[in-house]
């Protein structure tokens, strides 16, 4: 829900899972917020340990990784380590995946860890600073377009992600965020300029130039019957102006499953459907 300075007459249902944005100037600020949240510093955030806990990853035992991550962090007096959860960063067949960050350093990513390997990483790399080479899967972030440093320590010790190679032919779009994002947290996905495009469309954009963007973009329907969406929305009536509430499916009651859990996990509202 968004609120123009010129007054949009909009409301909002009473639901828990609906939140209220005043102003396009509240995205800034969260995201803003969460930015600072996230920074390594000294003083701060020292360390962060991320568990990916898709539905693969918890079905190879990512809720064991992430009790033991919290049990060695309470046990440490670890105020300086954030533990973070997301959905999966696309590597299913090596779940349990986590991803460890300190300051000034590469982020290195760990493959088909368990309650074992967790304590080791921890001990030895979060609080010793020594990569386990031996459990590693490649460094660098997950997350797509995140640039590959000119040098680091770990080149030639282990691949960098973007090496891989069933990730070397990947651009993920829908799923850029991979590995950033708690889906349990709005507020992380705002970080990541969501909710930004629907903005624009609902205080900058009358109803005929929206339809004619999603035209250009030959966006289509994900119906039996394969449509582009903006002939769609042009053999409707026009309205006057853009109600304030946004309609986000998460999936084709036709299919019968929901089909885009794990794309939901990762990013959820570019995924929905209407």
């Amino acid at each position: 829900m968004f609120q123009g300075d010129t007054a949009l007459n909009s409301r909002v249902w009473e639901n828990p899972m609906v939140t209220k944005k005043e102003t396009i100037r509240d995205l800034k600020s969260i995201k803003d917020r969460v930015e600072e949240e996230r920074r390594l510093r000294k003083g701060g955030i020292e360390a962060r340990v991320t568990v990916h806990m898709g539905t693969c990853g918890l079905a190879s035992g990512a809720q064991k990784v992430m009790d033991r991550l919290l049990h060695e962090r309470s046990q440490s007096g670890g105020a300086s380590i954030a533990a973070y959860s997301t959905g999966c960063i696309g590597l299913c067949s090596r779940e349990p995946l986590i991803t460890v960050e300190l300051i000034g350093k590469e982020p290195v990513i760990y493959q088909r860890v368990d309650d074992r390997k967790m304590g080791q990483i921890f001990k030895r790399h979060v609080l010793g600073g020594k990569v386990q080479v031996g459990l590693a899967l490649a460094w660098g972030s997950a997350a797509h377009g995140a640039p590959k440093p000119l040098h680091s320590d770990l080149e030639g010790v282990l691949p960098h992600i973007s090496e891989l190679k069933f990730f070397s032919l990947q651009e993920p779009r829908v799923l850029r965020n991979k590995g950033l994002i708690d889906p349990e947290r709005i507020d992380d996905y705002i970080w990541r300029d969501g909710y930004q495009a629907a903005a624009r469309a609902l205080l900058e954009m009358a109803p005929a130039e929206i339809i004619s963007e999603v035209k250009e973009s030959g966006l289509r329907t994900a119906a039996l019957v394969d449509f582009q969406r903006g002939l769609k929305w042009n053999s409707a009536p026009t309205p006057k102006r853009m109600s304030g509430m946004l309609s986000a499916p998460g999936t084709k009651a036709i299919r019968g499953l929901l089909s885009d859990a794990e794309c939901w996990r990762r990013t959820p509202i570019p995924c929905s459907k209407g």
